[in-house]
């Protein structure tokens, strides 16, 4: 049997929010995936971030098949594993990501995204300001970046793709560190407040990363290895550090795939196809994440997200059926860890709709997938890591 997990992030929109529900998804033109809906079985799976603050590490776990709540875990540590970087045990890890604030509101969770070089310059002259506080700053070139201590980092704060439009007061660190981390904040601030290539990119128009926003501090943990766990040798192909990280650290074989300063091209996105191809015949299974979807949507474009979800159908699930379906036995799962809002901008606290198909997969509503035949469908996993057994074990 041959399995294959697609994890489109941002792939699902509000409906209620959208004329007769015609969200993105539902717009687009998606003829592999309407296959799969009218050929297979829709539902919707509650994820950690359903009921609780956005978590997209712990989100990714369930869908992988395990229970955060058992394996706690903090996304600055993963994505330190997802970028290769060696650290002793003890070293803490929090994630940093520029972000726009306008008059004490966070007005672009992204900070404009910066280019790689713009990232690199802007952290090689904060560090010096930093290190007397025991922090360093690492770039990650995908735009999240990593904030390392030899001290404790206890604090909490929301994710910034869930913050987007809300008041700084209502987000500040909370915890026994979080004096600490305003400081930190606060010193980065006063630098780039006046920063030259803040200059440039108010000049093009373009957002100013203003701020520095820290988030999920933690350090490295152990995770049950998936091979063992599900009896399956399985591979993910990805960019996005903490996928690759978290699927590193649960024993899959991960190839990364690298991005230019463009982001998520057709190209690459051919490039994912073709390295998820060339895993079939060496595993059983292969888990393919992408947040393309997500970035547009969090741009606050209906249109550019309609295109990255037809993109998405043509260039990457159309072809992995056609693959798919020279083999005797297969089975297909697309699922989101997460939703995003076109209009808020903002990743949605509801469960992650998905659709399967291929075999023993019986066929209920015979309708393409969107939200609106996710949320009609009798399947709701409540507890979102059980759907990867189900997935591997239905008969």
């Amino acid at each position: 049997m041959k399995y294959v997990i697609l994890i489109p992030d941002g792939l699902a929109d509000e409906p209620e929010v959208f004329a007769d529900e015609k969200t993105p998804l539902a717009s687009a033109h998606t003829p592999a995936l309407d296959w799969l809906g009218q050929h297979g079985r829709c539902g919707l799976a509650h994820l950690a971030s359903g009921s609780d603050a956005f978590a997209p590490e712990a989100d990714l776990l369930m869908l992988l098949g395990f229970d955060p709540a058992e394996s706690p875990l903090a996304a600055g540590p993963v994505k330190a594993v997802g970028l290769g970087i060696d650290l002793p045990e003890d070293t803490v890890v929090a994630c940093a990501t520029f972000v726009t604030v306008v008059d004490g509101v966070l007005a672009d969770p992204l900070g404009g995204r910066p280019s790689d070089r713009e990232s690199a310059v802007l952290i090689d002259e904060i560090n010096p300001l930093i290190e007397p506080l025991g922090c360093q700053l690492i770039a990650d070139r995908n735009g999240d970046h990593l904030l390392i201590s030899d001290e404790p980092l206890d604090f909490v704060a929301p994710h910034p793709l869930a913050a987007t439009g809300m008041p700084l007061t209502n987000c500040q660190p909370k915890g026994r560190d979080s004096r600490r981390i305003r400081q930190i904040t606060q010193l980065i601030h006063a630098f780039l407040e006046n920063h030259d290539i803040n200059a440039v990119r108010r000049d093009l128009g373009e957002s100013p990363a203003t701020d520095l926003w820290l988030w999920s501090p933690g350090e490295h943990c152990s995770l049950p290895p998936f091979p063992m766990t599900f009896g399956l040798e399985a591979a993910a192909v990805g960019y996005d550090p903490l996928f690759l990280g978290l699927t590193r650290q649960i024993g899959l074989t991960t190839e990364e795939l690298l991005l230019s300063n463009s982001g998520v091209t057709e190209g690459a996105m051919r490039q994912l196809t073709r390295a998820t191809q060339a895993q079939f015949d060496r595993h059983d299974l292969v888990c393919i994440h992408t947040d393309t979807i997500a970035y547009a949507a969090l741009a606050g474009s209906a249109q550019a997200k309609i295109q990255a979800i037809e993109a998405l159908d043509h260039l990457v699930i159309t072809p992995l059926l056609e693959t798919l379906r020279g083999y005797d036995r297969w089975r297909m799962l697309v699922v989101p860890s997460y939703s995003t809002s076109c209009g808020s901008r903002r990743v949605l606290p509801v469960p992650s709709p998905f659709v399967i198909a291929g075999e023993a997969i019986d066929v209920v509503l015979h309708q393409p997938f969107t939200e609106t035949a996710a949320i009609g469908a009798d399947m709701h996993v409540e507890h979102g890591q059980e759907l990867m057994e189900y997935f591997l074990t239905v008969h």
